[in-house]
């Protein structure tokens, strides 16, 4: 019996969420990351997602944004090239410079568990952290998150 990857990758996810197994993505958040159209700053970032079955935790910082954060989230699925819905709120303060969380709240990062599919996703990095703000409502900087080794 011959079996496509997509089953076997999707077969992996849910072998790991019952487990509750955890795994480690990382994602380095730059302006010229941001599509469809890069942005031209100094705003840089790091964020660290483990999944650990179906729960998520975040640790991350920003810094030298253009303008306040507005909303800082998980989108996918979606590659480097593409963008998606937001999945999940995460949690920063409206500054130019600070730290992301979980979240809180309807919508928010810690309330969200993601599905087998959504899991598959993330793995094959199809989920990504954007931070927007008023001058850059579709993102001022931007990173795909990547499983750390």
């Amino acid at each position: 019996m011959k079996m496509n990857r997509p089953f076997l990758t999707g077969v992996s996810a849910l072998a790991l969420m019952a487990c509750g197994g955890s795994s480690e993505f990382s994602a380095s958040l730059t302006g010229a990351a941001v599509k469809p159209a890069p942005v031209t700053t100094n705003g840089s970032g790091s964020v660290t997602v483990k999944l650990d079955g179906n729960t998520l935790e975040v640790s991350g910082r920003f810094t030298g944004l253009l303008t306040n954060v507005r909303s800082a989230r998980i989108h996918g699925p979606a590659d480097e090239n593409n963008t998606a819905e937001p999945l999940c709120q995460l949690g920063a303060p409206q500054s130019t410079s600070g730290t992301l969380t979980l979240g809180s709240g309807s919508g928010s990062c810690k309330e969200f568990e993601p599905s087998g599919a959504q899991v598959s996703d993330l793995e094959n990095g199809r989920w990504y952290v954007i931070l927007e703000n008023r001058n850059h409502e579709a993102g001022e900087v931007r990173g795909q998150l990547r499983k750390k080794d």
